[in-house]
């Protein structure tokens, strides 16, 4: 992962973190029935799958795995910019997933409807332990 980016979103590694949080929690995960949370219900229910059935959890450790190396680079490259505290990449992009995972779940699976307080406290997150100038996150 060292040496030049070659992607744009390196550009602006703090900006393409916010998005990924937005878009992974931008409202479409709902107690209502939808699409999207019909998507994200057939989601959880394979990942529950994997705990008894090795075939699932190959391609779901996989995409997980894909997603810390793609988050991981991006807080590399933050903290090369001077935009991210210096943290450990990889821990930090594999505390994100969790977290992701855990809202999604919380979100589908309750009837309080708590992604509102959990997408704050996610950003507060975000603010206080990985960007610099949290001010202007």
């Amino acid at each position: 992962m060292e040496g030049k980016c070659q992607y744009s979103h390196f550009n602006n590694p703090k900006r393409k973190i916010s998005q990924i949080v937005d878009k992974v929690l931008e409202g479409n995960i709902t107690p209502q029935p939808s699409s999207e949370a019909a998507i994200m219900a057939s989601y959880i229910e394979l990942r529950a799958q994997a705990i008894r059935n090795p075939t699932h959890r190959e391609p779901i450790t996989e995409a997980d795995q894909q997603f810390v190396e793609q988050v991981a680079a991006l807080i590399e490259a933050g903290i090369r910019q001077g935009v991210f505290q210096t943290v450990d990449p990889e821990e930090t992009a594999e505390f994100l997933l969790a977290m992701l995972h855990g809202i999604i779940i919380q979100s589908i699976t309750r009837h309080d409807g708590p992604l509102p307080q959990l997408q704050s406290a996610l950003k507060n997150y975000l603010r206080a332990e990985l960007f610099l100038n949290p001010s202007r996150a």
